[in-house]
């Protein structure tokens, strides 16, 4: 199994793709399906994670998104439990123009919420700052603090660490600067001393091409507190073809008043620039060896819907699998597992449609608006469990049934609009928005 990080700084080959509908992700006996639903608007609404056990899929988890208007979004995890679905976690985001304004982050255990960490965006002498809170006994204290500069064009992040104890000196996390035009220019990392970690800074310079903004070179510094300069530590090369795509990036770390490469990343391309393959090479005995490929193939439309990664001659026996870092472009994000496979299915965009969190139509409860008594639209499916939540995310009413019933009654809550969560008998989880008239 190869450990070695890299080749994540750039995203080679790789385009905007149809959305996704599973994917099954394989490492060694252990194989994961992470299986995907979608409202109109191609936004992810569900995740369902399940592995197989005698050619029976078992679930884990799963995660829903639910938007409630432009001012706030849900995200609510679901841990799978003696043969049901229970909440565990929920992440409530607040936004103002379209902007996070505000982030809690709340743990579920016996269907009781709890707060554990909160972050605000406030403006203090005109900067925007980050104040990150952590639980500690019965009260939230400041624990980060993130504040946004602009000073001559340039961007800089500043993090600060905080303790119970109040800011101690030095503790400085990051600092992140970008130039006028947003490129990457440096960052500095200092590791406060505490009982557990020594002082440590180290500085991250970003250099790019002179007739192009192709990041050519990122160079790590550490410091030296003794003799109060800047000591060379690591180092990654980047090299493109000359259609612009990376060709390769190299990683050296500075021994013994040199810089010695250790492994590259080399990339090669389908015609049309889609990625083929990532190759892993290290340096032994002074030249470059194979040591493991992933392969992009059984090509969609363009798309790859296999990647694998095999070992080299050098890495192990040829042709087999290996578990490493794979990363691929899903649903306009970069997206890293650790396997040695992943099969990729996709939806066409027309196949998009809006749905609930089990691929089922979201208007499976009818009248809507009500008077506050609703029935479910397909009279064979029998509900289990039944809950209503306000538009912040609270719980306001729930039902447990041990018989088959299809009746919901939300007639003793006032009028307004309500999120409806319906747990079958056969396990299947609906959602809904809903109006009491």
């Amino acid at each position: 199994m190869f450990c070695i990080g890299g080749g994540l700084t750039l995203m080679p080959g790789l385009r905007a793709q149809p959305v996704v509908r599973q994917l099954t992700v394989s490492d060694g006996p252990l194989t994961q399906y992470h299986v995907y639903s979608y409202d109109t608007g191609g936004k992810v609404i569900f995740e369902r994670k399940q592995t197989e056990e005698n050619g029976i899929r078992k679930n884990i988890e799963q995660t829903e998104w639910i938007s409630s208007g432009d001012s706030l979004r849900l995200q609510r995890l679901w841990k799978w439990y003696d043969g049901k679905w229970e909440a565990v976690h929920v992440i409530r985001t607040r936004l103002e123009n379209n902007k996070t304004v505000s982030e809690e982050h709340i743990n579920i255990v016996n269907q009781v919420e709890s707060l554990y960490r909160r972050m605000e965006v406030r403006m203090i002498n005109g900067e925007q700052q980050r104040h990150y809170f952590q639980r500690e006994g019965d009260q939230l204290n400041l624990y980060k603090v993130e504040l946004l500069h602009h000073p001559t064009g340039a961007t800089t992040l500043e993090t600060q660490l905080f303790y119970s104890s109040g800011v101690q000196t030095g503790s400085l996390l990051t600092r992140s600067v970008r130039d006028s035009l947003g490129r990457l220019d440096s960052v500095v990392v200092e590791i406060p001393q505490t009982r557990y970690t020594l002082q440590e800074t180290s500085l991250t310079t970003f250099f790019y091409g002179t007739s192009s903004d192709r990041l050519v070179s990122q160079v790590t510094r550490k410091w030296h507190p003794a003799a109060r300069v800047w000591e060379n530590d690591q180092r990654v090369d980047y090299r493109y073809w000359p259609d612009g795509q990376l060709k390769d990036e190299t990683y050296s770390y500075f021994r013994e008043l040199r810089w010695l490469a250790t492994h590259r990343y080399s990339y090669e391309y389908y015609p049309d620039g889609v990625l083929k393959e990532k190759v892993l090479s290290g340096s032994i005995y002074r030249q470059w060896r194979k040591l493991s490929t992933v392969s992009y193939t059984d090509l969609s439309q363009g798309y790859p819907r296999s990647v694998r990664s095999t070992y080299n001659f050098w890495g192990g026996t040829t042709g087999s699998n290996v578990s490493t870092d794979l990363n691929f472009y899903f649903n306009g994000n970069q997206r890293i597992a650790r396997a040695h496979s992943i099969d990729i299915q996709y939806l066409t965009p027309s196949a998009v449609e809006e749905v609930g969190l089990n691929g089922n139509p979201s208007n499976f409860v009818y009248p809507n608006p009500s008077d506050g008594i609703l029935f479910m639209r397909d009279a064979g499916v029998w509900i289990g469990r039944w809950e209503v939540y306000d538009l912040q995310g609270r719980k306001l009413l729930a039902e447990q049934h041990s018989g088959p019933i299809n009746r919901i009654d939300i007639s003793s809550l006032p009028s307004g609009i309500y999120l409806l969560r319906v747990l079958t008998t056969d396990q299947k989880i609906y959602m809904q928005k809903i109006t009491k008239k």
